[in-house]
């Protein structure tokens, strides 16, 4: 009976009403019932339909009843919920965003300080090979390489003896860890992480030296011992191992600054964030924002594209759902439980309703695991969407019955225009070139055999293009 008519709820209302709908109703609705019932007793139920007993078919009824409604609020109010969690709007809540926002912007600033250090140390690691750390006789000092001058503050050295010998001192002791690793390099095939990165930073502080000091002798005489052993056979695999745990570390830091968009688009949350940086990403490739340029993609794209789309959108706003539904789950237990707890202190014992905790941290649980399920779903979307507009972009400029840019920087432009027009209004330039279709004699567009754009249904482009330009608002007046 519960399968027919759930598939006649899906076939009326579609899957999404199913999945954002019902699915979190059900979480909230059962979970409270089990709550308040300390159980629900399912062999009775069953039992007492199957027999068709009134009591069983009016508590089942009522529960579908109540079961419906609620999925339907969850259903309704999914895109409330979504915007909920990605900007905390409200005045009332406006200390709270700004607390979370300055938050965020704190670790955008630490993930992309972590990212350039270890940029820097994925340079430092590579500069003594080839021709880098020689000597350069024109002007006497280390050659080092080209690029920003950047140096992380952790890394400089203070002026002194004292300083040097240490940086001196803590080379020879990496170039030692190297030469010890390398005898075990047969029966260690990884290295423990933690001494890789210790020579790492030694390394980097001898380059930092040199790039203080380019004219130190002593310097160059220690850079020359690290070419050395970057070209011996047995040290070499030690080296690239150092250099691998580092660039790994590099594009894990990539990724993580990623999913920050530019400052002033930071949101207060995480999911609000993965939001922003994908509406940053078109804007800063192409000139245009990744949402105002979707909105028009899903019209030109094939079908299977935009059910990818559609699919993995829902999959973030079930588990938004989800994360709504465990928290009212567990406000809900809260308040249900206060009046006995203040009773209990007012009376000067202190009762503990096991039950009531054990459901409070279950829903709190749930809550944070479909939080963290929702932003990895949003990462699975932004794929998805990324992938959409690097592909099929140009699709839109060809809908809009625009001239086809020949260059990346008329893209840039044709993107531009088409972002003020879509946004703000803005009428585009009136000298504009457009492309004219040519009809065929029967009325429909001449294709000469070309396929359609996206590989199905008949053909769209013609035979031949015709080039026009619109007259000047001074010429047609």
């Amino acid at each position: 009976m519960w399968e027919a008519l759930l598939t006649q709820v899906k076939g009326v209302l579609g899957k999404t009403y199913v999945l954002a709908g019902l699915i979190p109703a059900a979480v909230l609705l059962l979970g409270w019932k089990v709550f308040r019932g300390g159980g629900l007793n399912f062999e009775q139920t069953v039992a007492g339909l199957m027999e068709k007993k009134a009591w069983a078919v009016a508590s089942g009824g009522l529960l579908g009843l109540s079961l419906f409604w609620l999925g339907l609020l969850f259903f309704a109010g999914r895109g409330f919920f979504l915007h909920v969690l990605r900007n905390v709007p409200g005045s009332l809540l406006a200390p709270l965003r700004w607390h979370l926002i300055n938050g965020q912007l704190s670790r955008r600033k630490r993930a992309e300080l972590r990212r350039k250090d270890l940029q820097w140390k994925q340079t430092a690691l590579s500069w003594h090979e080839a021709d880098g750390g020689v000597w350069r006789k024109e002007d006497g000092g280390i050659k080092l390489p080209a690029g920003a001058q950047y140096i992380p503050e952790w890394s400089r050295i203070p002026a002194g003896l004292a300083a040097a010998s240490d940086v001196l001192r803590a080379s020879e002791e990496a170039r030692a860890r190297v030469s010890e690793l390398a005898l075990k390099a047969d029966s260690l095939k990884i290295p423990p992480t933690r001494r890789l990165r210790k020579i790492t930073e030694d390394f980097c502080r001898l380059y930092t030296f040199a790039r203080q000091w380019p004219r130190d002798y002593v310097a160059y005489f220690e850079v020359s011992r690290w070419r050395e052993l970057a070209a011996r056979p047995d040290t070499k695999r030690v080296i690239e191992l150092v250099r691998a745990d580092n660039y790994r570390s590099w594009v894990e830091s990539v990724f993580r600054s990623h999913a920050f968009p530019s400052e002033q688009w930071v949101a207060p949350t995480t999911l609000g964030n993965r939001f922003a940086a994908l509406d940053d990403y078109a804007e800063k490739r192409y000139g245009i924002t990744t949402s105002t340029l979707l909105k028009r993609l899903v019209g030109v794209i094939p079908k299977e594209e935009r059910q990818e789309i559609a699919d993995a959108q829902l999959g973030v706003e079930v588990l938004v759902n989800l994360c709504v539904a465990s928290a009212a789950l567990c406000v809900a237990v809260l308040i249900s439980t206060t009046p006995g707890t203040l009773r209990a202190l007012a009376s000067g014992s202190w009762v503990t309703d096991r039950h009531a905790v054990l459901f409070i941290v279950a829903s709190l649980v749930m809550t944070a695991a479909s939080h963290y399920g929702a932003v990895y779903a949003s990462g699975a979307l932004a794929e998805s969407v990324t992938r959409l507009v690097d592909l099929h972009r140009l699709q839109v400029i060809r809908a809009m019955g625009l001239k086809s840019p020949r260059t990346s920087g008329e893209e840039w432009e044709t993107f531009k225009a088409l972002g003020k027009l879509f946004v703000d209004g803005k009428r585009l330039p009136a000298d504009r070139p457009l492309e004219t279709v040519r009809q065929s004699g029967d009325g429909s567009p001449s294709n000469n055999g070309q396929p359609r754009a996206g590989g199905t249904g008949p053909p769209i482009r013609p035979a031949a293009t015709e080039v026009v330009t619109l007259p000047a608002e001074s010429e047609t007046a």
